[in-house]
């Protein structure tokens, strides 16, 4: 039995002496590398990138959801002066915001509300100066007064007309007149 060759056995090795890899004349090949510095910072950066990533979106989402709430009135007023005949034919259609920001003051107290706008406008013929309030009823804006100024200086007000729509409670009421649906005291 002794004879024979064993495969597992280092023949010619004393046990003081390093295993050389390879063949004879071949150089050792270096050591086998740990998961070292290069793997740690493409860890780091892919976190990041993922919070970036999730962090931008909750943000781009939320000024997108806001700005379209502070879009409403601006679409309402321009509804609202598209919806004028005349100044539908002085301007041209469509009639367009052409204002970055165009609200001054928003104010919504779960859909009852106001803003004040002021923005300008553009149609195929011409360009407008819009100022005015707008009335938040039940989530649905109304215009209480605009001033649409033209490029050839003309102002017009909206609603047209001298009596301004008034919304009921704001005490412009006159208390001689007597109300036919009234219970008597």
């Amino acid at each position: 039995m002794s004879d024979e060759i064993n495969p597992f056995s280092r023949q010619g090795h004393s046990p003081n002496q390093p295993v050389q890899q390879g063949g004879p004349g071949e150089r050792p090949s270096p050591p086998a590398k740990k998961k070292g510095l290069g793997f740690v910072v493409a860890l780091v950066l892919g976190l990041f990138a993922a919070g970036l990533v999730c962090c931008g979106g909750l943000a781009f989402f939320g000024f997108k959801a806001g700005a379209g709430m502070l879009n409403a009135p601006i679409d309402a007023a321009i509804a609202y002066v598209s919806s004028d005949e005349e100044l539908a034919n002085q301007l041209g259609t469509p009639i367009e915001s052409t204002s970055t920001v165009g609200v001054q003051n928003y104010q919504n107290n779960n859909g009852n509300g106001h803003a004040t706008v002021g923005f300008n406008a553009k149609g195929s013929n011409g360009t407008a100066r819009v100022d005015g309030k707008l009335l938040l009823t039940a989530g649905t804006w109304t215009v209480e007064k605009l001033t649409v100024k033209l490029s050839d200086g003309q102002t017009v007000t909206l609603p047209r007309g001298d009596a301004v729509e008034v919304n009921a409670g704001q005490g412009d009421a006159d208390p001689t007149e007597a109300d036919p649906n009234a219970l008597p005291q």
